[in-house]
Formats: C-alpha cells, structure tokens, sequence
C-alpha cells in the first residue's frame, strides 16, 4: 500500500495565512500522534506512581493518627480499646473494625460516632484506608455477632488477653498488652493469607501495580505487593517493603505474628 503525501489544509488558508499553501501531510500527522502517545506511555506511569505515594502518605497520616488516639484512650482508662471479638465465634479478628472499636477512638480523633448502618463509604474519612474506598467489595456493614467493616486497618492489642477460642499469637512481642507498658504494633495495612473464604488467597492493598487483593478475591502469590505500613505504640509508623516481609508458606508458623481457624478446616495468618 502506498502511503499518499497529501497535503491537508485548512478552508481558511495555510499555516502562512490566506493564500499561503499552508497544511500538512499525512506522514506529519501520523508523526505528530506518535509522539503523542510516546509521551502519554512516559507520562502515565509517572502519574500513577504519584499518585499511589501521595495514598501511601495519606494512609500513614491516618495510622498515626489512629494510634495516637489508641494511646490517649489508655492513657485515660488505663487500657486499650478491646479486640475485635467475633461473639458468634469466640474469636479475636483484627481486621473486624466493628462499632465498638471506632467509637472507643471516636472522642480523640473527634469524629461523629459511627452506626450500624453505615457503610464503608459513610464512615469517618481517618478510619479508612485510602486504597481500601477504591474497593467495591464488602461495602455494607457484615454483622455476624457484632457489627463490623473491613477498612483497610488492623487493630492488634490484647490478642490473647481476652477470650478467644482459637486465635494463636505467634510474635508474642509484637502485640501491645492490655495496660501497656511494652512497644507494640497498635495498627497496621492488612497483610494476611486466607483459605476461610474459598481458595486461599493472600490479603493486601499496597500493590506495585495498583491491582489490589482482599480476602476472598485476592491472588495466589504476592508478586503485586508493595509493602504495609505498621503503627507502633511508641507513635512511629514504619513502611516496610515487600522484600522486607516473608510470605513463604512453608514459613508462616515462625513469620507470621498472629493466626485464627479451625485445624483441618481453615486458617487466616496476619503479619504485623
């Protein structure tokens, strides 16, 4: 096919005016819109990448925050809010963000008491994970025993100073006891492993490539993961890379810092 040399111009004259014979070729077009998307293909990334930094920083402002109100709670009653407990179940979930919790905190952080009817979306902007309202998934309140939303946090003190039937603290150290007194992780992004929910799949929102996965519609393998931020006790909030964090199953009983499931039917593992 022969490519035509035509030249293009305008009712109202050419590039040099009326009567100029002004215009462009087919070729300049097809030169000027592949420089167009050279530029495009450039840029996108760039913005992208800026745009997951400028969540990643909203999201550690908010996990300060969060535990900054955790603190002044202990401080006031001389210990932390209590675990999400599942009633139904007798189990401790950190990633149950249940009514109780958030108004435990409401009066720090001086945001309306939440309701049961809420859904992800109404719910106070700070208890949320920025990347987790970009999720469709499980938006309406989930009530089995107590009513709860997965919001993008996890909530870690007093795992085993309550009752729970079967939550298994591996990392003892890591999660802040009842009264304080020791460095803990009060809050954390979500970074877990699950088969309670179907195919076992990994649990995380910071992703490299902007896909998230969450419980139950998650992915096999943690090639997307970019890391999780993790709120401490003592007000530091950490980023860790992924590299930083092993997921490899055949380590989970010694990497893992918190378990819960039934034995020869499910598990849900949490690193924090």
């Amino acid at each position: 096919m022969t490519i035509s040399n035509r030249r293009f111009t305008s009712r109202g004259g050419g590039r040099g005016g009326a009567g100029g014979g002004g215009g462009f070729t087919l070729i300049e077009l097809l030169v000027v819109v592949g420089i167009i998307a050279i530029l495009l293909g450039i840029l996108l990334p760039t913005v992208a990448g800026a745009r997951r930094s400028a969540a990643r920083t909203h999201c550690a402002s908010n996990l300060r925050q969060l535990a900054a109100a955790t603190v002044m709670y202990l401080n006031e009653r001389k210990t932390y809010p209590a675990a999400p407990c599942d009633p139904a179940l007798g189990d401790v979930y950190p990633g149950h963000m249940q009514v109780r919790l958030l108004n435990d905190l409401a009066p720090y952080l001086k945001y309306r008491e939440v309701k049961a009817t809420d859904t992800l979306h109404t719910l106070p902007p700070i208890v949320k994970c920025p990347v987790r309202e970009e999720i469709a998934f499980y938006v309406d309140p989930i009530t089995i025993g107590a009513t709860f939303w997965f919001t993008g946090y996890d909530y870690y003190p007093r795992l085993d100073e309550q009752p729970n039937a079967h939550g298994v603290l591996l990392q003892p150290k890591r999660a802040p006891r009842a009264r304080g007194g020791t460095r803990g992780v009060l809050l954390a992004d979500p970074v877990g492993w699950s088969n309670q929910l179907g195919p076992a799949t990994y649990v995380f929102f910071h992703t490299r490539r902007g896909n998230t996965h969450f419980n139950g519609i998650g992915a096999a393998d943690t090639t997307s993961l970019a890391g999780q931020h993790r709120a401490w006790s003592d007000g530091s909030v950490e980023w860790l890379n992924a590299s930083d964090i092993d997921l490899t199953p055949a380590n989970f009983e010694t990497t893992a810092s918190y378990k819960i499931g039934v034995p020869g039917n499910y598990w849900t593992y949490y690193w924090f």
